[in-house]
């Protein structure tokens, strides 16, 4: 089982940093990060985690406090153009079944993050001639108070857990450039959106999908989802050939979010006593 979850593991890995590289998997205003979530197994459990892909990486720790209650930590580190940042920290409400087939958890909390990047991609085949590439320019600032419900199914090798993670996003600074052009034989289509504003708020949905495997390996995937910033105007969006009615969604949020995780815990789970 272990050599087969190694084998998985690095499968994983690989395509996540394959798909690094394709624009929908850029971050973008609003940063997606690896939710934590967690599967406490006994009292005063702790553990520390390192998860990450092609582009950001974070750590995260969770402590439980007692059968019921914990805390639960995030830093997170990504873009590197310059750089991309932020943290969480929330509390825990965690209970398992009395089979301990089942586990279920909420999580609440708070999080900071700032994004300053200027990112450029070119995407044209190294044997065309044409152009295709891909720019983005972000400078953004936000607090966020989110809720994260959790529901796990304990196996003896591996645990498939799943997450609604709700963010209502409070942004003091917004500002947000892409240009995109796209070139064949017969068509050149250039495009380009700016969106700017500070101090309003908006909403992120994160369905998230966590998938343990052994005793330290896991992967992740977030599909989220972005609400209009309420009461907010997009400045310009233009295309030269419009494929749309011109309309841009805030906050931008990249398309999925595939992750490879490790887990090590602290403390050994406690063996119930036999009846």
């Amino acid at each position: 089982m272990k050599i087969k979850s190694i084998i998985l593991f690095f499968t994983i890995t690989g395509i996540v940093l394959l798909s690094s590289c394709d624009p929908q998997f850029i971050q973008k205003t609003y940063i997606v990060n690896s939710p934590n979530v967690n599967c406490f197994q006994n009292e005063n459990e702790k553990n520390i985690k390192l998860t990450g892909s092609g582009h950001q990486v974070e750590v995260q720790s969770d402590i439980a406090l007692t059968n019921k209650y914990g805390i639960a930590a995030t830093l997170f580190a990504g873009g590197w153009n310059p750089l991309q940042y932020g943290g969480e920290i929330g509390g825990i409400y965690f209970k398992s079944t009395p089979d301990d087939k089942f586990h279920y958890e909420l999580q609440a909390g708070y999080g900071y993050f700032k994004d300053r990047s200027d990112i450029y991609r070119d995407l044209s085949p190294s044997y065309m001639t044409y152009k295709n590439w891909y720019r983005q320019n972000v400078n953004t600032n936000y607090h966020k108070l989110y809720i994260q419900p959790t529901a796990f199914i304990v196996k003896k090798w591996f645990k498939i857990g799943l997450s609604a993670k709700i963010n209502a996003v409070y942004y003091t600074d917004y500002n947000f450039h892409y240009e995109k052009e796209e070139q064949d034989q017969n068509s050149d289509v250039f495009y380009i959106s700016d969106s700017q504003f500070k101090n309003k708020l908006g909403f992120v949905f994160e369905p998230v999908l966590t998938i343990k495997i052994g005793k330290i390996f896991y992967i992740q995937a977030v599909k989220p989802f972005s609400t209009r910033i309420c009461n907010s105007q997009l400045l310009k969006n233009w295309n030269v050939y419009s494929e749309n009615d011109g309309s841009l969604k805030n906050p931008q949020v990249l398309s999925l979010l595939l992750n490879v995780g490790m887990e090590f815990k602290l403390e050994k789970r406690k063996t119930k006593p036999k009846m």
